[in-house]
C-alpha cells in the first residue's frame, strides 16, 4: 500500500528531523539534471571511417565538413579518430591544410554557456609556431568559444566576445591519449584534463554569440576523437 505525506505535516515532521532540511535544498541546488540546461549541440564520434564528413550524432545537424585531416584509429578498440598535419611546421610545407569546418548555426551559439570535451593524442613531433586549435568558434576578440594548445603545450580556454582565456596549471602529455575539457555556467570558467580539474577562473561576458564557422583541429599535428560541445 503506498503512504503518501500529507502537506500540512511538512513543517512538523522537519522541526521534529524526521525529514532533513539539508538533502532536500541539496538536491534542489546542485542536482545537475535539475540545475543545468545545457543541451548537447554537435557530437562528432568519427566511427564513419571514410569519407569527407564527420557527421553529427547530437541531431542538430551540424555535420563536419573534412578539410585534409585522415582517418585513424581512435584511443579505444573499435573507436575512431581523425588524424592533423600543422601546415605551418611541416617541412616542407604540404600544400593542404588539415581541419575540419562545420557551418555556423543557432544551435552552436551558446547565450549563458558551454561545456567542451575532446579526446586528444598530440604526436611528439608536434613543434607548434602558433596556438593550435583544438576547436574554435571565432579566433579572437569577437569569439563564442575557444580550446587551445599553447606553443609550451598547455591547454588553453578561451570565453566570450571579450577574449577571456584560462591557461591550464599542467604541461599536455606527448604520445599519449588525454582528456581535454572546458567548462563556463556563466560565471566561472574552468579546465579540466583527464576527468580532474586544473585550473579555473571568474569570468563575466556580454556575449557568447558568434557568426564564425566552427573549426577543429587548425594548426596541430596529432590526433582527435569523439568531440562533445553542449551549449546553453
Amino acid at each position: 500500500m503506498r503512504t503518501t505525506w500529507p502537506l500540512v505535516r511538512f513543517p512538523t515532521m522537519l522541526a521534529r528531523g524526521v525529514v532533513s532540511l539539508v538533502p532536500l535544498v541539496w538536491l534542489l541546488l546542485f542536482s545537475p539534471s535539475l540545475c543545468s540546461a545545457q543541451q548537447i549541440v554537435g557530437q562528432w564520434k568519427f566511427n564513419e571511417s571514410s569519407g569527407s564528413v564527420a557527421h553529427d550524432s547530437s541531431g542538430k545537424n551540424n555535420d563536419a565538413d573534412i578539410i585534409g585531416a585522415k582517418w585513424t584509429r581512435g584511443p579505444s578498440p573499435g573507436s575512431g579518430a581523425l588524424a592533423f598535419s600543422d601546415y605551418a611546421t611541416e617541412n616542407p610545407p604540404a600544400a593542404e591544410r588539415s581541419y575540419l569546418r562545420v557551418r555556423n548555426s543557432g544551435s552552436l551559439n551558446p547565450v549563458k554557456g558551454f561545456d567542451i570535451e575532446v579526446n586528444v593524442y598530440i604526436d611528439p613531433s608536434f613543434s607548434p609556431v602558433f596556438a593550435a586549435d583544438i576547436l574554435e568558434k571565432g579566433d579572437g576578440y569577437g569569439c563564442s568559444y575557444r580550446l587551445l594548445i599553447t606553443s609550451d603545450f598547455k591547454l588553453q580556454a578561451v570565453a566570450g566576445n571579450e577574449h577571456s582565456a584560462l591557461l591550464s596549471s599542467t604541461k599536455l602529455p606527448l604520445g599519449s591519449w588525454f582528456s581535454a575539457r572546458a567548462t563556463y555556467d556563466g560565471r566561472t570558467l574552468k579546465i579540466y584534463i583527464d576527468g580532474k580539474e586544473d585550473a579555473s577562473i571568474a569570468v563575466q561576458t556580454k556575449s557568447l554569440a558568434s557568426q564564425d564557422d566552427l573549426i577543429i583541429g587548425r594548426r596541430f599535428t596529432g590526433k582527435l576523437a569523439e568531440i562533445v560541445v553542449s551549449a546553453e
